[in-house]
């Protein structure tokens, strides 16, 4: 999905709401684009290891696949399940 990091947060939730993205998706496109910029940026001091976040996302798909989602986000103006 290109340029999929430079829509807005409440397009990614939806995305992620109607099964049109996965999390795993998400976290892989997020790496990428860390992996990226981190040179040019230097805006990242520690980064968790890439397989055990992508690990953390294929689990986020099962519990959505359960019918056990979470909320993603839950401003008061915002409520997305992840």
């Amino acid at each position: 999905m290109p340029d999929l990091l430079q829509r807005p947060l409440t397009e990614i939730c939806a995305l992620l709401a109607r099964r049109e993205l996965s999390p795993r998706e998400l976290m892989q496109a997020s790496l990428d684009r860390i992996e990226a910029t981190r040179t040019t940026l230097n805006s990242f001091s520690a980064l968790r290891d890439g397989d055990a976040l992508l690990a953390e996302a294929r689990a986020a798909e099962a519990r959505i696949a359960r019918g056990e989602g979470r909320p993603l986000v839950q401003p008061r103006h915002l409520r997305l399940v992840l």
